[in-house]
């Protein structure tokens, strides 16, 4: 089998599936404009974001954004207030200091659904970070729903990570939300350190009025809330990872929570 010639079939039919999504926008609550033509996107000098993806909250109606950092023992050739370098040091690191991420509600969890919505969320996180909404570490997201009272188009969030923690934590509420896509600039994954309590980047718990250790425990304990439909992303733009100081550097054990 053509492997070439595969990849080709799968993203002509994706496009064609996006261009009838399109034809019918006028009728679509989701493909529509809802504020601002954010909805007339082209994918072919890349897609602005590096993973998306549907996820089923109708489980509850608060969830917690996650991303996790490692320690890096780096090597710093800065000069200290005595004209020495400062050598070795422990650092808190993320794999990027912040992201831009969009959370767009949807009739439901399949292809599809994704689908219908993708190009307003393309054009929604493609904007510049400096006209996205900034989120401290800790900080609320409503992701109201796209139809009925109150109903708006969603907004490009850039969530910028607690330096000095090892987790960073954002809570999500979901009323009247079923169904969400996600778009974000980075694939997510990159923010989980694994190991000790398996804490996935979206999970199934409400932990906003929970101190930092008691909101690791509960995180720990808490359901994970997996992608059902995922994208293909094969052409994002490419970055540099901001690693900072790092000439030599080792991961050391997380062993101990934020």
């Amino acid at each position: 089998v053509d492997a070439k010639a595969c990849k080709c079939t799968a993203y002509s039919r994706r496009a064609m599936l996006r261009a009838s999504l399109l034809l019918l926008s006028a009728r679509s609550a989701y493909a529509q404009p809802l504020a601002g033509d954010k909805c007339t996107f082209d994918a072919t000098a890349g897609e602005p974001f590096e993973f998306g993806a549907t996820f089923d909250v109708s489980a509850s109606n608060k969830q917690t954004w996650v991303a996790q950092a490692v320690i890096l023992k780096q090597y710093n050739e800065a000069l200290n207030d005595d004209g020495e370098v400062i050598g070795w040091q422990e650092n808190v690191v993320y794999a990027d200091p912040e992201m831009k991420i969009v959370f767009y509600p949807t009739t439901g969890t399949a292809e599809e659904p994704f689908e219908a919505v993708h190009d307003c969320g393309a054009g929604v996180i493609e904007q510049d970070r400096e006209t996205c909404q900034d989120v401290a570490e800790g900080s609320t997201i409503t992701i109201p729903p796209t139809t009925g009272a109150g109903a708006t188009q969603p907004l490009c969030y850039n969530i910028k990570f607690a330096t000095t923690k090892l987790t960073s934590v954002f809570h999500l509420v979901t009323t009247n939300v079923d169904s969400v896509a996600i778009f974000a600039e980075h694939d997510p994954t990159e923010f989980e350190r694994g190991g000790i309590g398996g804490i996935h980047y979206l999970m199934d718990v409400d932990t906003s009025a929970m101190g930092d250790d008691a909101a690791f425990v509960a995180l720990g304990a808490a359901t994970p809330i997996e992608p059902v439909f995922q994208d293909g992303v094969d052409n994002a733009p490419e970055k540099e990872k901001p690693w900072g100081l790092a000439i030599g550097s080792r991961f050391l054990l997380n062993a101990r929570p934020p």
